[in-house]
C-alpha cells in the first residue's frame, strides 16, 4: 500500500512489502502518482465524506462519490511519468 494520508500535514506511507517489490523506476512512478493527490485531493475527500450523509438522500449521491474517486485516481495517474503507472 502506498498512500498520502492527512489534509493539513499530509504524509506519504509506503508499506515495507511495496518497498521490497518495486523497482526504483516503479517506485518513482508510484510516488509521482501519490504526489498528484496532494493537489487538494485529501481535503476534497474529507469534505465529500463529511457530506456523505447528505449525498445518500440524493439519488445520484453514490455514483457521484464513485465518479469523483475514479477521476481523482486518473488525475493522479497523469502526474506519473509517461509509460509508467503507479497505483494507489
Amino acid at each position: 500500500m502506498i498512500a498520502v494520508v492527512g489534509s493539513i500535514r499530509p504524509r506519504l506511507f509506503v508499506a515495507g512489502q511495496v518497498l521490497d517489490s518495486l523497482t526504483d523506476e516503479e517506485m518513482l512512478a508510484a510516488i509521482a502518482h501519490e504526489c498528484g493527490h496532494l493537489a487538494a485531493d485529501n481535503f476534497k475527500r474529507v469534505l465529500l465524506r463529511a457530506c456523505r450523509d447528505m449525498l445518500t438522500i440524493v439519488p445520484c449521491g453514490r455514483s457521484l462519490d464513485r465518479a469523483w474517486a475514479e477521476n481523482a485516481e486518473a488525475a493522479a495517474d497523469e502526474s506519473a511519468p509517461i509509460g509508467l503507472s503507479g497505483g494507489a
